[in-house]
């Protein structure tokens, strides 16, 4: 359980992020994105999923995270499908996380459906874990999006941003490193619906995610 004077200070945090802007948006439509260095930490290729842009981010939202370790990479799949991957790791920096809402909503997106969902990942031979994640659907026009978004504390993975918080604080208290990562997927809802675009995020995040996790510190 978070202490109410805890969830007090992470209000307090979240107001900061909100007023301090979009850090990061999805391209196209929702980008606010500008050339800097990419880090090469995601791999050019994820199975049947090959690299089609490698995203930049501006010296200003580098600034605004306080860490470097900012990596985006959009993939296709043999279809031409596309989904797009937002990995931000940082150590004793809590506010390079957030959810994705504050950062989307602040760019003109609306949130128009959340949920949650959970999806068996393959870990090792004959082998699985099982991912929590939140799920959101954004409008900007006449275009959606759909977000798949995660946490890590340590290693320790959650779909809850409290719940990283509170972890990440008792690290700091403890005086250890206090590393954690977030991990926010987009893919547009075309006319084929919903379904067909979670079918897709699925499928990315079963080939994904056991590759994110080895850059997990």
């Amino acid at each position: 359980m978070i202490h109410s004077l805890e969830r007090r200070w992470l209000f307090v945090f979240i107001m900061l992020v909100v007023t301090a802007g979009s850090a990061f948006l999805v391209k196209k439509q929702f980008s606010v994105l500008q050339a800097a260095p990419v880090s090469a930490v995601l791999p050019d290729s994820i199975g049947k999923w090959k690299t089609v842009e490698s995203i930049s981010f501006a010296d200003r939202i580098i600034q605004v995270l306080g860490t470097s370790d900012v990596n985006g990479r959009i993939y296709q799949d043999d279809r031409g499908r596309q989904v797009e991957i937002i990995l931000v790791k940082a150590a004793r920096n809590r506010g390079a996380f957030h959810p994705p809402e504050y950062c989307m909503t602040g760019g003109g997106s609306e949130l128009v459906g959340r949920g949650a969902g959970r999806l068996q990942i393959p870990s090792g031979q004959n082998t699985v874990t099982t991912l929590d994640y939140n799920e959101m659907i954004f409008q900007k026009d006449n275009t959606k999006l759909l977000v798949a978004n995660w946490y890590y504390a340590g290693k320790e993975r959650t779909s809850l941003f409290y719940t990283q918080q509170y972890k990440l604080i008792l690290e700091q208290l403890l005086l250890k490193e206090g590393r954690g990562a977030v991990v926010n997927l987009y893919t547009e809802i075309s006319h084929n619906g919903i379904d067909a675009a979670r079918a897709l995020m699925n499928n990315f995040m079963r080939e994904s995610v056991p590759l994110i996790e080895k850059t997990i510190e």
